[in-house]
């Protein structure tokens, strides 16, 4: 149970050495990958919003971070304050002057606002006050044992309207990478389901979930009392619908 006194600890760059392709690229198909882009995208969304020559800016720069650091610190797993203090001291100054590259093409501030984001990361980071979150590099494991319950009613209460949704992206995450390394058949339970439907964060990883759990040997289930909580999701009702075996 979370509080402020224990607070829930993750790395978000379990696996980071296979995030990259042979060309030295992200790849579209690596989870790790994939979480720590919406982890970013739900801490800081520009004014005009994630738009299509924005995203692979940001996905370059993350890839720009990997590519330094395993070639700088092999064996070492980052922390996220080390994602901070690469984009602070290495990208800002050249979005600034309006030479930093992304597949070539020169990006300025004018069209990604690199102050704004890393202000919006700064909480985050080791001087932040969510610094408990992701700066762990061997974090404990919380899926270790046979039984794990995640109780997340007081994340809601925290004044931070986002440092819910990013919580549940790291437990998510977590077990998404337990369901996928553990060969022995796994049970994920949502109880009050209608929370992680409605949230905006979770309701995509939910659809996820669902899609992929049978080939890990993986059972998902979400319990509620009302079944319009499922169905008035357009997200993900076709996903819980379509692919449960029990209803």
């Amino acid at each position: 149970s979370w509080d402020v006194d224990h607070p829930f600890s993750f790395n978000a760059f379990i696996d980071c050495e296979e995030w990259l392709d042979g060309s030295g690229n992200l790849r579209q198909d690596c989870n790790g990958a994939t979480f720590l882009m919406a982890f970013l995208q739900t801490l800081w969304e520009p004014a005009e919003g994630w738009t299509s020559d924005r995203t692979p800016v940001l996905r370059e720069m993350v890839t720009d971070f990997i590519r330094f650091w395993l070639d700088k610190h092999s064996g070492v797993l980052p922390v996220f304050d080390d994602l901070c203090c690469y984009l602070r001291d290495v990208v800002q100054p050249e979005v600034l002057s309006g030479d930093y590259l992304c597949g070539g093409i020169r990006v300025g501030m004018d069209r990604f606002d690199i102050v704004s984001m890393l202000l919006a990361l700064q909480p985050y980071s080791l001087s932040g006050g969510f610094s408990f979150l992701l700066n762990d590099r061997n974090p404990k494991d919380l899926f270790s044992s046979r039984f794990t319950v995640f109780e997340v009613d007081k994340l809601s209460q925290v004044e931070d309207q986002k440092f819910y949704s990013l919580c549940v992206l790291c437990i998510m995450n977590a077990f998404d990478h337990k369901m996928r390394t553990l060969p022995t058949f796994k049970v994920m339970v949502i109880e009050e389901a209608w929370k992680a439907i409605a949230n905006e964060t979770m309701a995509p990883y939910l659809k996820g979930l669902w899609k992929t759990s049978r080939k890990f040997q993986t059972s998902a289930m979400v319990v509620t009392q009302q079944i319009t909580d499922i169905t008035s999701s357009e997200v993900i009702k076709d996903s819980i619908l379509k692919n449960s075996d029990v209803k």
